[in-house]
């Protein structure tokens, strides 16, 4: 139990960092609210989200899915709901990180 404590921690503080490191990629493609909703040329933003903070949020979008299946399994077996409980509330984190970016767009 001690053990599976110590791997939440990490793995939570893993994805902060995760999180800090997307909205840190995808801020290089956001707007300056004085630039929102006027025709400017935002070309390359794309590209760069694409290149940059997009392989940040699919590694740990892929990482997080095991953990999941893998917490699933082990408190279906243990009555253990510790796991999928960080795991959710870190997809929580992830989702409004994910939000945050597409409202600076």
């Amino acid at each position: 139990m001690l053990n599976a404590m110590r791997q939440e921690k990490w793995w939570q503080g893993a994805n902060l960092v995760g999180v800090g490191l997307f909205l840190w990629f995808a801020s290089r493609t956001w707007l300056e609210p004085q630039l929102r909703g006027e025709l400017v040329a935002t070309g390359g933003d794309g590209v760069i989200w694409t290149l940059t903070a997009l392989p940040v949020l699919g590694v740990f979008f892929l990482a997080d899915l095991v953990w999941l299946l893998l917490a699933t399994r082990r408190g279906i077996q243990t009555r253990d709901w510790l796991s999928a409980t960080v795991v959710s509330g870190v997809a929580v984190i992830w989702i409004a990180a994910a939000i945050f970016d597409q409202l600076r767009h």
